[in-house]
């Protein structure tokens, strides 16, 4: 079967840049290392290809022969095997360039427990002034019968022989170049030891299920949809000790006074009609307790007053936003005669014509 074009086997166009070469190597090795694609039986043609490809467009000198002369210009220099099997040529120095220790990370990934996210509902009084609390939340933690090893009383345990505690075995494979694939130890399951007794309280997963209560303390100023971790407050690991983080996203519980626009807080109130004309003073709800307000004489109808610094804290700078004062003038729904007959008698007063 003749091969595929090298650029097509990459995925960029045979102008590309170094960089670009590079990027793409990257990409398409994460997506067809065998490690991650165990049950695809073409994993690993696909990975030698895509090595055999950058190994070729890396390199000027190789990459000049193979535009001029297609795969035979590039095997000219020296046959397949001076490309791929160089001394001392491992392809997985080439994939720790570039971050990519699948072997490793994978027993790392094992070692942490899974994060737990929750939804915090607070009020806009908690978010003026911060919150500082204890939640009950269900998790993980380390068995403290076996101290997170799971084995009874927390030493019938030995280390495995055949991985010598790694956890994993590495396997080479003689082709086109040499290629080393690390894969999780037959023996011990990539736990690196061996249990003689499993532990009783935990039968052997080194964790208990529990109710805890967690300290949480966030700043003021928070808003809708930020979300806060608290470090090593989730899910501890299958035998491991570092833990997961508790994730806490925050839901405003709605306000039955205010509506909150950015840091400035904006609530309605009515007066009446005299009040508006010969000011009056009221007392209104703020966000840390009540606020005495002066309405002037003369105050018409949709006067917005702004009271400065009794909005919310911003997240950052702790700096206040406003309360906004929106008044209304309150018409009556039904009046008596004798009421309706001083109205009428203010209504032919000059001072009562509105102006054109």
């Amino acid at each position: 079967m003749s091969k595929r074009d090298y650029y097509n086997v990459l995925g960029i166009e045979c102008d590309a840049s170094q960089t670009e070469i590079k990027k793409a190597f990257r990409k398409m090795a994460l997506k067809h290392h065998p490690d991650h694609n165990q049950s695809d039986p073409n994993a690993e043609a696909n990975f030698k290809e895509i090595n055999e490809a950058y190994h070729v467009l890396s390199d000027p000198k190789k990459r000049k022969l193979y535009d001029q002369f297609g795969h035979e210009g590039a095997e000219s220099q020296g046959g397949r095997h001076s490309f791929y099997e160089e001394e001392g040529f491992d392809i997985n120095d080439i994939l720790r360039n570039f971050g990519m220790n699948f072997g490793e990370k994978k027993t790392s990934r094992r070692a942490q427990g899974a994060h737990i996210a929750i939804t915090l509902k607070v009020t806009l009084a908690e978010i003026a002034r911060g919150i500082d609390k204890k939640i009950k939340i269900k998790r993980y933690t380390t068995c403290k019968d076996c101290r997170g090893n799971g084995a009874e009383n927390g030493k019938a345990i030995v280390t495995c022989s055949q991985c010598d505690g790694t956890g994993h075995i590495n396997n080479s494979e003689q082709g086109f170049f040499q290629m080393i694939f690390s894969s999780p130890c037959p023996e011990c399951h990539g736990e690196g030891n061996i249990i003689r007794r499993k532990c009783s309280s935990c039968t052997g997963e080194g964790r208990i299920y529990v109710t805890e209560e967690v300290h949480i303390k966030l700043p003021a100023g928070m808003r809708e949809g930020m979300e806060f971790s608290v470090p090593e407050k989730g899910h501890a690991p299958r035998k491991g000790k570092r833990f997961g983080d508790l994730r806490v996203s925050i839901e405003e519980e709605p306000s039955p006074d205010f509506e909150r626009k950015g840091n400035n807080l904006h609530y309605h109130r009515y007066i009446s009609f005299p009040q508006a004309i010969l000011g009056t003073k009221i007392d209104i709800p703020g966000i840390s307790g009540t606020i005495k307000v002066t309405v002037p004489p003369y105050t018409q109808s949709e006067t917005i007053l702004r009271l400065k610094g009794k909005g919310l804290p911003d997240i950052e700078t702790q700096v206040k936003g406003d309360q906004l004062l929106h008044l209304h003038i309150w018409v009556p729904a039904h009046l008596d005669n004798a009421t309706k007959a001083q109205i009428a008698q203010m209504a032919q007063m000059k001072a009562f014509t509105p102006p054109v």
